[in-house]
């Protein structure tokens, strides 16, 4: 007959976090973050030429310029990309952080 003590100790063991990440999954997990990078780029760009860039055109000698917040389009313009470039740091400083913790994780 079998000892019971033995049977218990059969008990399922908690399994060790594997020591490497697949290439696979860390690609799936820098993705995400790859482009986040390129959006706070792509904003904090089309900011800074929205907001530095000024035009002056000529008529009959009298000269005219045009600067973004002459138009209420471009203020929203302006403002929308500011607000996505604020934004997206916060989030991909989060990601960064929370993704160190997710790269042991194995139960997706």
């Amino acid at each position: 007959m079998a000892n019971p003590k033995s049977h218990y100790s059969m008990a399922i063991q908690p399994q060790q976090p594997p020591s490497s990440v697949t290439g696979k999954h860390r690609i799936l997990m820098t993705a995400p973050n790859f482009l986040r990078l390129l959006s706070i780029l792509f904003s904090a760009v089309s900011v800074a030429v929205m907001v530095t860039s000024n035009q002056t055109v000529s008529l009959f000698s009298l000269s005219l310029e045009a600067h973004f917040y002459y138009s209420s389009a471009f203020k929203y313009f302006v403002a929308g990309n500011s607000v996505v470039c604020l934004l997206t740091v916060p989030t991909l400083m989060l990601n960064f952080l929370l993704g160190q913790q997710l790269l042991m994780r194995r139960d997706y």
